[in-house]
């Protein structure tokens, strides 16, 4: 198998709507030397017969189809074949501009993290810039523990020793947050990091398939579960240091846990147990957590009124009364 200089991981399942946009968008890539992975992860439509396609039109394109595992086996698949000293990932909904790896490629000798600015598209077409800004490896690392910057690893390009020398991968157990994992492992073991300002990828985010489309209860708790692995991977120093943002994240995703419990679970019953499966999973932030770590006086109400079971009523209740005007009002 001949080397490459860049592989492009796509991880597919499901997505043959958008997939040609997809792979037109990394086979016209203006840089040229490049392999493109395909993992078509057990696809019940049209996108196998898209994949062998595109790799009989196109010697880059390696297609492998694997049985359904989700899309960090999807990816780790890709990782332990890849021949590029670089790795791009980019899933099969979203696409890439043209010019995506030639822009990197100006700083290939130099950097071995590069990240991007990307645009998140909605249903309704309306655009939200990402940008990635990395001034040093603690800054970046405070935005990535705080959720307050870009948490796939669509956004940039990586040496592909990140992750091969450090038996870096994906953790399949995690389905929300196997990103921000990653990211936060790659920041750890970056040497020569840089943020560029290029717009160069573009995020779909009209699919069904999209995460953002369809965050339940059960995804934040995962989500939360990938905020406990990476805590584990952090030296006591580190987390000493950044204290504040492990407590801030932590209320974050309570809270988002709370508000998709009001909209998913529709009994008191229901409501409970899910209160008490946080409560079991140690998600529920002690009051001394969030008075000595916040500075958002609404946050603190919020999590101190939440961290009982009769508080945590009074915040569903009224976040549905919340739901309600704000649906009158669009109407």
């Amino acid at each position: 198998m001949n080397k490459c200089t860049v592989s492009v991981v796509v991880p597919i399942y499901n997505t043959s709507k958008y997939l040609r946009r997809c792979l037109d968008s990394i086979v016209g890539q203006t840089y040229k030397d490049i392999e493109v992975m395909l993992v078509d992860d057990g696809s019940t439509d049209e996108s196998p017969n898209i994949c062998d396609e595109y790799a009989q039109k196109d010697s880059r394109v390696r297609v492998f189809h694997v049985s359904n595992g989700g899309v960090s086996r999807a990816r780790n698949y890709a990782l332990d074949k890849i021949t590029g000293s670089w790795v791009l990932f980019c899933d099969s909904d979203d696409w890439l501009n043209q010019n995506t790896i030639e822009v990197c490629s100006q700083y290939f000798k130099t950097c071995d993290f590069i990240r991007f600015s990307s645009y998140h598209v909605f249903v309704n077409r309306t655009i939200e810039k990402i940008v990635a800004p990395i001034r040093d490896r603690e800054n970046y690392l405070r935005q990535l523990l705080s959720r307050n910057t870009g948490l796939g690893v669509c956004g940039g390009i990586y040496k592909s020793e990140l992750f091969q020398e450090n038996h870096l991968r994906f953790n399949p157990k995690l389905y929300m947050g196997e990103d921000w994992q990653v990211l936060t492992c790659l920041c750890l073991k970056m040497k020569n990091p840089l943020a560029i300002p290029n717009i160069l990828y573009y995020y779909n985010r009209t699919s069904e398939t999209s995460c953002v489309n369809s965050m339940n209860y059960k995804k934040w708790i995962n989500c939360y579960e990938a905020f406990e692995v990476i805590k584990s991977e952090l030296s006591a120093y580190i987390l000493g240091h950044l204290k504040n943002e492990v407590a801030t994240t932590k209320l974050k995703i309570y809270i988002e846990t709370l508000k998709s419990i009001a909209l998913c679970e529709h009994t008191h019953t229901g409501q409970l147990e899910c209160f008490r499966l946080l409560e079991n999973k140690g998600m529920i932030p002690c009051k001394e957590e969030i008075v000595k770590s916040l500075t958002s006086s609404s946050l603190k109400i919020i999590g101190m009124v939440t961290t009982n079971i009769l508080g945590y009523v009074c915040f569903v209740r009224a976040f549905r009364i919340y739901k309600l005007k704000l649906c009158k009002r669009n109407v």
